[in-house]
């Protein structure tokens, strides 16, 4: 007899529900998606994942699950230096997904230590320095929404805004392991003030600001020039030109703008510095004049830490030791303006600067061609407007602009280059004496008139004498274009200490000179002040640096030369050369 199965509407139904058993309820949550590990400590590791359920249940090395809101859960008490598992299923209700495994991660070593005695210094209104004790090789260091990892116990923090309370912390890193946060004490910005310093050069560090006091120009029109800047002067500032390009935080300076002028000389220039290290170089105009000019030298660079000691001979005859003729002298370990120190780094020339003028020039851009059996740069480094756009250097440049000067009286022709800081003065007298401060000719030494208003390093004026019309130990002159603390150095003996011990030194071809344990002097060239002004010349195989006091009928510098095979030609030696050349300036400690 056959037999034949039947299933009613219902049977069938209830068949199918059975089917369904071995297969995920359509209305359970999704299982999370992108499970990651991050910020393992000696002890915990912050665990999340991605999904959109109302809560998610966590598992680590198997023990009970912890129910969280929220796609990301701390796990604690960890065994340090122990690989661990975990797992995350969404829950909604009484609903589950499935368990998704987490990658594994392995908790630092309790060496981590947390950082002791935080403390801050130096705050500014828009800066400070933060500090700490610890046995990590690295920390990582938060302020407000500053975060940064250093491999030193001692932050500096620029860019931060004035008149703020700031909370910060501090943890130990190693790789991708950290430390637990240790806060360090809340320190408050100070009010925006001008610069208590008077000086023709500021270092800024990248991201922070100076407020630049205009004291300086109201002081030099009043007393040197006898020309007072009128009180009520509608006083405005600009840049004249920077060393790197962008128009924003891609540049040395980001933002010029005045700070209180309506208080005349205690006025200030606010300058914010961007993201690149560089120089730039703004000024102050009072209507339609530009009546002072100020470099601004963008650079970590801290002189404090990173410079030399030259022990130089003694003298005969010196009576009392002055300090000007001290047994050693404390110099930048670069020149004015370079903000590196690799032999053939562009960037480690530095500026120029004509004798007696404070305002720099863009250093050689490093192209080298041959002109007249020497060696120059084609041309001068790129320099850039505010806006970040190139500006053209040269003969009728748009950024630097050569010319003559205007004026046959002295006092009126040092004005003029005042007025004009983008303006390299050419001699124009033939054969000409290549002096910038006016347009007559000299053959011999100048009469004693002019030699006090040359002089305007503060090397020899007539007022202090020691007998021989020299004054080294003259305060430094609002001519001097040093930052505030150095000055131009006086004593020529440095070219004999630098050459002292000759095995010490190494000529690094077509880059400089290694004087040892007194470090890296580039072949930086000069700037010829007749119609090759437009170029460098000797860049390859010539240096030098002013000293503050005038010879015969120029300034005074230490010279290094060698000839093109990189064999000495004039090893270093004080020379004395013509005002309108322009040189590098390698500032010294005030003593």
């Amino acid at each position: 007899m056959k037999t034949i199965f039947s299933f009613t509407a219902i049977g069938l139904a209830a068949l199918l529900a059975l089917g369904s058993c071995e297969k995920d309820n359509p209305q359970s949550p999704a299982a999370p998606t992108a499970l990651s590990v991050a910020d393992q400590t000696d002890a915990s590791a912050v665990l999340s994942w991605e999904g959109t359920a109302p809560h998610y249940e966590v598992s680590v090395n198997g023990a009970d699950p912890h129910t969280v809101a929220g796609n990301t859960h701390t796990a604690a008490e960890l065994a340090a230096e122990t690989t661990h598992t975990w797992r995350v299923r969404a829950k909604s209700g009484d609903l589950y997904s499935a368990w998704v495994d987490g990658p594994q991660f392995t908790t630092g070593s309790t060496a981590l230590a947390a950082p002791t005695a935080l403390a801050f210094s130096d705050v500014t209104y828009d800066a400070a320095t933060l500090t700490w004790d610890g046995a990590a090789a690295s920390y990582q260091v938060e302020v407000g929404e500053f975060t940064q990892t250093v491999d030193a116990k001692s932050l500096f923090v620029p860019g931060l805004d004035p008149e703020t309370q700031y909370d910060w912390r501090v943890r130990a890193v190693a790789g991708e392991l950290y430390g637990d946060w240790v806060d360090g004490p809340q320190f408050t910005t100070g009010a925006l003030r001008v610069n208590a310093d008077l000086a023709n050069s500021y270092i800024v560090a990248p991201g922070g600001s100076v407020i630049v006091p205009v004291k300086q120009a109201y002081n030099a029109w009043a007393d040197y020039f006898a020309k007072p800047i009128a009180s009520d002067a509608n006083l405005t500032a600009e840049l004249v030109w920077m060393d790197t390009p962008g128009g924003s935080a891609e540049g040395a300076v980001s933002a010029i703008e005045m700070f209180k002028p309506e208080e005349g000389a205690n006025a200030g220039i606010y300058v914010k510095a961007g993201n690149a290290e560089g120089n730039a170089v703004v000024a102050l105009k009072a209507g339609d004049r530009t009546v002072w000019s100020w470099h601004i030298w963008v650079t970590a660079y801290d002189p404090a830490v990173q410079n030399i000691t030259i022990d130089v001979p003694a003298t005969e005859g010196m009576a009392g030791a002055p300090p000007w003729e001290a047994a050693s002298h404390t110099l930048m370990d670069r020149n004015l303006g370079a903000v590196s120190t690799t032999p053939g780094d562009i960037n480690s020339l530095g500026l120029t600067y004509q004798f007696g003028r404070k305002d720099p020039f863009p250093s050689s851009d490093g192209e080298i061609a041959p002109y007249d059996s020497r060696v120059i740069s084609t041309y001068y480094r790129k320099i850039y407007d505010a806006r970040g756009d190139e500006l053209t250097c040269g003969w009728g440049g748009t950024g630097i602009d050569i010319g003559y000067q205007a004026y046959e009286d002295d006092m009126e022709g040092i004005a003029f280059a005042v007025e004009n800081p983008n303006l390299f003065i050419a001699a124009s007298s033939t054969p000409p004496l290549l002096i910038w401060t006016s347009n007559r000719t000299f053959t011999m030494r100048p009469p004693a008139s002019f030699e006090v208003k040359m002089d305007m390093w503060g090397g020899n004026p007539s007022d202090v004498s020691d007998g021989n019309g020299w004054n080294p130990q003259a305060s430094k002159t609002v001519f001097d274009p040093c930052p505030a603390g150095y000055r131009v150095p006086w004593d020529s003996r440095m070219a004999l200490t630098l050459i002292e011990s000759e095995t010490e030194n190494t000529v690094l071809p077509s880059q400089g000179c290694d004087f040892g344990q007194y470090g890296y002097f580039p072949f930086s060239g000069h700037i010829m002040p007749d119609g090759d002004a437009g170029f460098y010349q000797e860049v390859t195989f010539w240096g030098g640096f002013w000293m503050n006091w005038r010879g015969g009928y120029g300034g005074t510098m230490v010279v290094y030369d060698v000839d093109q095979g990189g064999i000495w030609k004039d090893i270093p030696q004080a020379q004395n050369v013509y005002p309108a050349y322009s040189a590098s300036v390698r500032c010294q400690r005030e003593w």
